[in-house]
């Protein structure tokens, strides 16, 4: 394996997806004076995944300088109070664009006046509301359209194998209980490679489950067989491809992932709402890390797989991973003796068509949100 796949976990939960080419972030602050300060920071990758793409992230670059990117038009349809808006390069290469404008909250709509988004914004008797309504993403060409339809199809069959191949293991242990836990031992150490110390018996695990070995020999560290270690290894090579064709292939210029979004996902970027004032009422919105905020939960592949927890296997050595990956650096590692002490259940898909009608139900985006807070404006 070129990285644990613990570590890139870990990766596309602080960022939320796959490397973006295009990343694009607003937040939309609610003054106790009655304004709305709205910000969108747009960072540009240094390159494409294509040359392709590095040539229209080049073009991009000239846009946003010149003016004539989409969010420069956006903004021009504010008709902001006040207005900021700065860039950073880095070895002279734009970077990153900032926009930043006061307005009025009624004006907020404007902003997606090119999207399937509406704003409506109300205050009354000590209270703010924002609602929010959406419908069909308008964000991607066709072309972008058919390439996330293959990258689905292909995704739904990674994953399907996946749980094909955690079925054949479960049926394997729950004839076999005695083989175990040297089995999830490989299947876990060879998911976190690169995260034990030397010496440690994971970590000679992980390595000798990524080592070719003669016909009929053991893994002498597990006391498994070769066809053991072998059917602990196509979970573990399930996963990857789980995580693998959610990324670049075909010559794309989007990972599958990003393609996801664009086409399910109808907000222009990834959307914070920020206020003083303790929250009454909630819809959609998610919390976003404090009391005075939330966040519109955007989802791609690894997101939507993960909201289907317990619907194909349970314990989930997937789902294992996210959590791990969720809590941080100071995690304890993945234990196979508490994961070996839960009952296992297991029913894979039928076939890669269950997967795809499963994801597209967990892509389509809500229809409303709404979040009700207190508010009082300042004494004249």
């Amino acid at each position: 394996m070129r990285a644990s796949l613990l570590a890139l976990f870990c990766s596309l939960l602080l960022t939320g997806c796959f490397q973006e080419a295009v990343k694009e972030t607003m937040e939309i602050v609610f003054q106790r004076d009655g304004t709305a300060t709205l910000r969108v920071d747009v960072e540009v990758a240094n390159e494409g995944a294509t040359p392709e793409m590095t040539q229209r992230l080049e073009e991009l670059r000239g846009e946003m300088l010149d003016g004539r990117d989409a969010w420069s038009h956006r903004f021009e349809r504010l008709h902001p109070k006040d207005e900021s808006y700065s860039w950073d390069k880095v070895d002279g290469k734009l970077w990153r664009t900032t926009h930043i404008a006061r307005v009025n909250p009624d004006d907020l709509g404007n902003i997606f006046y090119d999207s399937a988004v509406q704003i409506r914004y109300h205050e009354e008797r000590g209270f703010a509301e924002l609602s929010i309504f959406t419908g069909a993403s308008q964000r991607a060409t066709r072309d972008q359209i058919r390439q996330y339809n293959d990258a689905a199809d292909e995704w739904s069959h990674a994953v399907t194998r996946y749980y094909v191949a955690l079925d054949e293991l479960y049926r394997y242990t729950e004839s076999y209980p005695d083989r175990a836990e040297g089995m999830f031992t490989v299947v876990f150490a060879a998911l976190d490679d690169g995260e034990r110390p030397k010496g440690d018996p994971a970590a000679a695990a992980a390595e000798g489950a990524t080592e070719d070995r003669g016909e009929g020999e053991s893994d002498a560290g597990n006391g498994i067989t070769e066809e053991e270690r072998d059917l602990a290894m196509k979970v573990v090579k399930g996963l990857e491809e789980v995580v693998e064709t959610g990324g670049w292939a075909g010559g794309r210029d989007l990972s599958a992932d990003e393609l996801a979004r664009l086409v399910n996902d109808p907000f222009p970027a990834a959307l914070a709402i920020r206020f003083e004032g303790e929250i009454e009422e909630v819809e959609g919105f998610v919390p976003d890390g404090d009391e005075h905020g939330v966040k519109v939960e955007q989802k791609g592949l690894i997101e939507a797989l993960a909201a289907m927890r317990g619907r194909w296997a349970s314990p989930d050595p997937f789902h294992e991973l996210i959590d791990r990956a969720a809590a941080g650096e100071n995690a304890p590692p993945i234990s196979v003796a508490a994961f070996l002490a839960k009952p296992r259940s297991s029913s894979p898909p039928h076939d890669w068509r269950e997967v795809r009608v499963a994801l597209d139900k967990e892509l389509k985006p809500l229809g409303t949100y709404r979040v009700k807070w207190e508010f009082r404006r300042p004494p004249k």
